[in-house]
This record gives structure tokens, sequence and C-alpha cells, in this order.
């Protein structure tokens, strides 16, 4: 095996599942869309890979993009296989910690342009390796939601939100687009 992927729970008080619970799973190579939907099978820490097997394909973890990397490393894993991967949802990662805490991250703009920038390359690669159209179609509503959950949760000033929004969505100069009153 190159890739063992298991069940991904959080929690200090109470263990909360991130996973889906399909129980055993062989994931064929060429059919890995069930990964590109759940936040558990692209976590990095809930997975084993072979040594042998990263050493042999160069893979390592970007070091340009700050968040999402360890989507942007499991998925160039899962792209480069060519063996099956296993999901465990029975055992797995268990992370001991405040849920609460998780969601007060502040994400500058720059960072949420480096996320953008590591979506697109995750994007890239699922396409390089001629992945099934239902693999893409289910990874690019999760990644939407990642980015915009990076957006909604950054404490960089409504302004910048706007002015990145702008000139990335639409490549404008949102300082151009406003009127004297706003």
């Amino acid at each position: 095996m190159d890739i063992v992927k298991t069940s991904f729970f959080m929690g200090f008080d109470k263990k909360i599942s991130y996973s889906q619970n399909l129980g055993r799973v062989v994931v064929h190579p060429e059919d890995v869309s069930v990964l590109m939907s759940s936040y558990n099978y692209l976590e990095a820490w809930a997975t084993m890979y072979s040594r042998k097997f990263l050493i042999d394909n160069n893979i390592r973890f970007s070091i340009v993009h700050k968040y999402f990397e360890v989507f942007l490393f499991s998925i160039e894993c899962i792209t480069k296989t060519n063996k099956n991967i296993i999901l465990l949802d029975n055992e797995g990662y268990y992370w001991n910690c405040k849920l609460d805490g998780l969601h007060n991250v502040d994400v500058t703009v720059e960072e949420l342009d480096n996320t953008i920038e590591c979506f697109t390359e995750m994007f890239t690669l699922l396409v390089a390796d001629k992945q099934p159209l239902n693999c893409i179609e289910t990874f690019f509503p999760f990644a939407l939601s990642l980015c915009g959950t990076g957006v909604y949760n950054s404490t960089a000033s409504d302004f910048e939100k706007a002015s990145f929004l702008c000139k990335k969505a639409f490549n404008l100069d949102y300082v151009e687009h406003i009127s004297e009153e706003d």
C-alpha cells in the first residue's frame, strides 16, 4: 500500500468524528471522488504513507502555501499512486483540542490569495491526472466552501476583503469602482 487513511476525531471533552463512517473501503486509483468530498480524507495527519512512495515520487509539503497545504500534499499523493487506497473508519487519529478555538483563525488577505492559488493547484493536479468529472465536481463545492470560510473568518477589513474578491473574481480594482459617497 502507498496510502492508508483513517478516521479523524476531534474534541477535548467530547469526541466528534469527521469521517463518513463508510467502514473499511478500498478506493481504486481511477475513482477517488469519495476522498474529495470530506475534510477527513484530505488531511495528511489522518493518513499513513509509504516512505518509499513519497521518496520515489518526490512528494513534499509545499513551502509556498500556509493554509490547506495538507490538502495539496494529499491530492498530490492521491494522484500519483497507482495502488488502491484503504480507508479505515473504525480506527483513527484523535486530536485532543477545544473545538471553539478552531474557528477564530486570523487569515490575512495575502493568505487568502495563497489559499486560492493552492486550490487552483489542486484542481490542476486532478485534471492532469485525468480524474473523472464526478471527482472534480465532488471536490469543487468542498474547495469553494473552505475558501469562503477563509474569507468569512478573516479579520481583514471589509474593504480589504471586497478589494481582494473584486480582484480575484473580476480582475477589477475595487477602489476605481466605488462612488464618492461610499
